[in-house]
């Protein structure tokens, strides 16, 4: 047996000689172990001794942005005076406050709007809250996971991409990382799961390491180098200087400028402040203003510059755009907005861009938009917004073809939010029970608008989590509000009563047969594992009912007293409305199988109109309107992959299915019932990340797509029971 182990060892030795393989001892732990020493002391030595106040510098967002999150940060520590409570208190609000959405931007006061963010945003929000309390921080990104069994670093990007926050408390670097209920955890336990990439855009370097795995600045020797692909940039390009975008994702970016010096030749940028360094080609501009004639940036302590940002200087705003050049900002409503690091513009209203350099003598300003459906300019730098969508601002000094000197600035165009709803104005709950509300938003934007989160105005009476599951706690009343940013925060809301006696539940002011309806259909979705192609769901409005099935739409309406001759019943058909059918008087539904022949489509959106029939002097006329917005059954999803990540969260994965609005997830600890509610996901998200569950306990997942239409969702079936242990 001895020799047989022996021979292995020498085989794997030989095939790691002639493959290449790095192999370490305890997989990836001893790098990981490296990585994290090396980042220690890089913040001690930058953060703490040369540059204090860079891990307590705001750099993102508008004066306004900065203002708010100032002040939550305040409310949110009000009555704590320690550092560590502090901290603590501030960690806890995004823990609970904020929900994990990997579609989210990741500038903070985006996060604090709309109170989505994924791992970034929620890093970056935990950081600016932190500096505003006048707490050190700094955010990393790079990879989670268990360090002792991955193999080697080019096997790292199967791992969990990730992003967290390391703070300064008692002379020492402590992590944090909300998303995974990790609260300054041991060095033993940090060097086992995280593993660190990028520092606020900078690698820290240590001695041996592999430098071909990430391009960037490297902190190596005293100086912020830029490299890539192991070799110094001027090498690799053998080109002077330039910005290098080295890390970008949801609105956080990082840009450099570096410098260039060979024989007689640089790249002509200079220090404002008159400082004289010696030249060092790679190497970046850092801690101050520099500038190449009327070009201007403003380089961090760090090498990053200054980007998509807005500072107030003189009374005008100025815009750091992506590659960190300034133009002044005009908006007439007096403040420029940013989402995701752009200006926004509502549609239908303007923003003036002026540029700080000077055109050159005999040349032409040249103004011109990407796209002119989306927003024009003028020759003075108007920008007016028309539709929905980016579009890239460029001003350009022309000789004739030939162009000297450019500004460019990339606007996004957003409309209004029209109006947000919840499905229930007044509830009346016993106390210690529950019930969802649900929220519609209306609006055209489908990335900046439309996120909604829920607040109680008293959660000793009752409290909601993120997906509106409304909790009784004790007797009295509560205001629950469904709220979406819109530059301002605009809600609905739904007064909660809580009684000591049993009540009946019954939503106040609302039709027993609205009542009847919304738990009949909760009785034909509830604890159904397979569910027959005829079985029927139902979305109840003010306008009317829609039932549906894989393959026919039952619409039904209230009745128009007007109404003497019946209705007659449209369908949208190919951007038209055609007739299918009609009503006798008093007759208020009608069941819609087939359009021009053809069967219905399960999960299409069919779109219907009825017509109310009156006789008007022996001629029958149209009178009132009613416009549906229908759906057949959509297709069932499945579960294609269930997987623990830690002892307390599971990552699920399912099978898109096309043209769906979205899914609904439950989850129970029984195969066959106590099924409940856990998330609800975007038509293009594909997986969730369960968190708080127990350890060594077996769960069992199902899901199931819906389609959003008047009045509420078409639901799929229920898709097996996926088990997890």
């Amino acid at each position: 047996m001895k020799g047989k182990c022996l021979k292995w060892i020498v085989i794997m030795l030989v095939l790691t000689l002639m493959l290449g393989i790095r192999v370490y001892a305890g997989g990836c732990y001893q790098e990981a172990t490296k990585r994290q020493q090396a980042l220690i002391s890089y913040l001690n030595e930058i953060y703490v001794q040369k540059y204090p106040q860079l891990g307590l510098s705001l750099d993102y967002g508008t004066p306004s942005d900065r203002a708010k999150l100032k002040q939550a940060a305040k409310e949110i520590t009000s009555g704590v005076q320690k550092t560590e409570p502090k901290i603590k208190a501030l960690y806890d609000w995004i823990d609970k406050n904020i929900i994990y959405d990997t579609q989210s931007m990741a500038s903070p006061a985006e996060v604090y709007n709309s109170r989505h963010g994924d791992c970034l945003g929620i890093a970056v929000l935990l950081c600016e809250f932190l500096r505003m309390e006048n707490i050190p921080a700094v955010f990393s990104d790079g990879m989670r996971g268990d360090m002792v069994r991955v193999v080697s670093e080019d096997t790292m990007k199967n791992e969990v991409g990730h992003a967290w926050v390391y703070v300064y408390l008692n002379g020492q670097w402590q992590l944090l990382d909300p998303l995974f209920d990790t609260y300054m955890p041991s060095q033993e336990e940090i060097y086992q799961w995280y593993y660190p990439w990028y520092t606020e855009g900078v690698i820290p370097y240590y001695n041996g390491m592999n430098m071909k795995l990430l391009d960037g600045t490297y902190y190596i020797n005293g100086n912020f180098m830029q490299y890539r692909n192991g070799m110094m940039i001027h090498e690799y390009y053998g080109l002077p200087g330039g910005e290098i975008w080295i890390n970008s994702m949801q609105g956080i970016s990082f840009v450099c400028r570096s410098q260039y010096h060979e024989q007689d030749t640089q790249d002509g940028y200079q220090y404002v402040d008159g400082r004289k360094e010696e030249k060092i080609s790679s190497r970046l501009y850092t801690n101050g203003w520099i500038h190449y004639g009327d070009t201007y940036n403003f380089c961090k302590a760090n090498g990053m510059l200054k980007n998509q940002t807005i500072e107030t200087i003189g009374g005008k705003q100025y815009y750091f755009n992506y590659g960190g050049d300034m133009s002044i900002l005009t908006s007439p409503s007096g403040n420029v907005e940013l989402y995701g690091g752009y200006p926004i513009i509502r549609k239908g209203e303007t923003l003036q861009m002026e540029i700080l350099w000077t055109p050159n003598e005999g040349t032409t300003l040249k103004w011109e938009s990407s796209d002119t459906e989306v927003a024009t300019v003028d020759n003075t730098g108007r920008i007016t917004a028309h539709s929905n969508g980016y579009a890239l601002i460029t001003c350009s000094d022309m000789l004739g073809d030939t162009f000297w000197h450019s500004s460019m600035l990339e606007v996004c165009v957003v409309s209004p939010l029209k109006e947000i709803s919840v499905n229930k104005t007044q509830l009346s709950l016993q106390k210690g029970s529950s019930q969802q509300l649900s929220a519609y938003v209306d609006t055209e934007d489908t990335f900046y608008y439309g996120k909604v989160y829920w607040t109680s105005s008293n959660e000793a009476v009752a409290t909601v989590d993120h997906e509106g599951n409304v909790l009784a706690i004790a007797p009295g009343t509560a205001e629950i509000r469904a709220n979406s940013y819109n530059g301002t925060v605009q809600y609905a809301s739904c007064m909660v009563t809580v009684e000591k006696e049993t009540l009946d539940e019954r939503n106040m002011g609302e039709s027993d047969e609205e009542e009847t309806n919304e738990k009949s259909q909760d009785k034909a979705q509830q604890d159904t594992e397979k569910t027959s192609q005829s079985e029927m769901t139902q979305a109840v409005s003010k306008n009317g009912t829609i039932r549906a099935t894989n393959n026919t739409i039952t619409i039904s309406w209230k009745q128009d007293e007007n109404a003497t001759s019946g209705y007659r019943i449209y369908v949208k058909y190919k951007n038209k409305f055609i007739k299918l059918g009609s009503t006798k008087e008093g007759k208020t539904s009608f069941t819609i199988r087939k359009i021009k022949g053809k069967s219905l489509q399960a999960g299409k959106t069919y779109t219907a109109k009825v017509v109310s029939l009156k006789k008007v002097k022996g001629k029958v006329k149209e009178g009132r309107i009613i416009t549906l917005k229908t759906s057949t059954r959509p297709k069932t999803s499945t579960i294609t992959y269930g997987k623990k990540r830690t002892s307390t969260k599971i990552l699920l994965k399912w099978k898109k299915i096309t043209g769906v609005t979205g899914y609904e997830i439950q989850m129970s600890t029984n195969a066959k019932k106590g099924f409940k509610k856990i998330a609800a996901a975007k038509a293009s998200k594909r997986s969730f990340l369960k968190g708080g569950l127990r350890k060594g306990k077996t769960y069992y997942f199902r899901i199931r797509s819906y389609k959003k239409v008047t009045g509420g969702k078409i639901y799929s079936s229920w898709s097996r029971v996926k088990k997890i242990k």
